[in-house]
């Protein structure tokens, strides 16, 4: 959804929805998805932890991450 959004106001929109799902996230949780943005995480953090993390911030079963993930070939881009 955020890296879908483009166009006029899109900056605006993604803006929004970061701010939503930090929101949502956990205080732990909110700190590694700002680290993954930024590429700052540290090496052993599995795709599969990401994949839950993703699924809970976004209150969706682990199961749909997965299948967008496979769809769209990166992790960065599923959007469940």
């Amino acid at each position: 959804m955020i890296a879908s959004a483009s166009g006029k106001g899109s900056k605006a929109r993604r803006e929004r929805l970061l701010s939503e799902l930090l929101g949502r996230a956990g205080e732990v949780e909110a700190k590694y998805i700002i680290k993954n943005i930024f590429g700052e995480m540290q090496h052993g953090v599995g795709e599969g932890v990401m994949m839950d993390a993703i699924a809970k911030a976004a209150g969706v079963n682990t199961a749909l991450v997965r299948r967008a993930s496979m769809f769209s070939g990166d992790l960065g881009q599923a959007t469940p």
